[in-house]
């Protein structure tokens, strides 16, 4: 679901009614989603400041993931 939704984006479809959906995406193993997800949300976390208040705790334990990859997306 991610990749259509980054789609739709790169399309110039407003897409940020989806905000609370992507920020339960959040917690996928999926590296490849969570990239996405994470793209979704710097993109339109500006305009949703109330709802990017969802995602910290799992932008916390992100940053404390053993993997670079994902630490480096929390922190982004």
């Amino acid at each position: 679901v991610p990749t259509a939704v980054i789609a739709y984006m790169t399309l110039g479809i407003d897409v940020s009614a989806i905000f609370p959906e992507m920020i339960m995406s959040t917690h996928t193993s999926n590296l490849v989603q969570k990239r996405l997800v994470y793209l979704f949300l710097s993109v339109h976390a500006e305009r949703n400041r109330d709802l990017a208040l969802l995602a910290v705790n799992t932008l916390l334990k992100d940053a404390l993931d053993t993997s670079p990859t994902v630490r480096g997306l929390a922190l982004r």
